[in-house]
């Protein structure tokens, strides 16, 4: 019986291992080259100036709850683009918070989970902020930080009902 357990986990890491891959893949992509190509990127960085870094600069929001507050605002008439941005930044983190403590038993702490999703979308704002590949917004560091935050609760209610089973 505890071979089988055994077993079982070690599948289940392979598991998340390889849709965490996936997972991470398909949100670089999605967040990092969105707007340029992926085969047109080295071009792109190739072509970077201080005085774009500095313009990408002048548009990001630095303000806590500013892109929020402006998509609320707009959601009834522009549901197709608020909603969507909003709700696809806290999903987009889910699978992350949900994967990492599949994978890692040390990171199973809410804490940790919580600073690992914001170091995680930090790293990806100032990567986007830095080769212009978009805008840092402050909110999407705070909405993917709960989504992380999201996902390791879930994965701690998942544990919690295969252990009363």
């Amino acid at each position: 019986m505890k071979d089988g357990m055994i077993m079982v986990k070690k599948q289940l890491k392979t598991v998340a291992a390889g849709t965490l891959i996936i997972y991470l893949a398909f949100l670089l992509k999605l967040v990092l080259f969105k707007q340029i190509p992926l085969h047109e990127s080295p071009e792109h960085v190739a072509a970077l100036s201080g005085d774009l870094i500095k313009q990408n600069f002048a548009y990001s929001n630095m303000t806590p709850f500013a892109t929020v507050k402006r998509y609320m605002m707009v959601a009834h008439s522009r549901p197709g683009l608020s909603i969507p941005n909003l709700l696809g930044n806290l999903a987009g983190f889910i699978p992350f918070g949900l994967l990492i403590p599949v994978m890692v038993k040390k990171l199973r702490n809410s804490w940790l989970m919580l600073l690992l999703s914001f170091l995680f979308s930090l790293a990806l704002e100032i990567i986007q902020l830095s080769l212009a590949l978009g805008v840092f917004d402050v909110d999407d560091l705070l909405l993917n930080t709960a989504g992380g935050v999201f996902g390791y609760l879930l994965f701690s209610l998942l544990i919690k009902i295969g252990r009363s089973k």
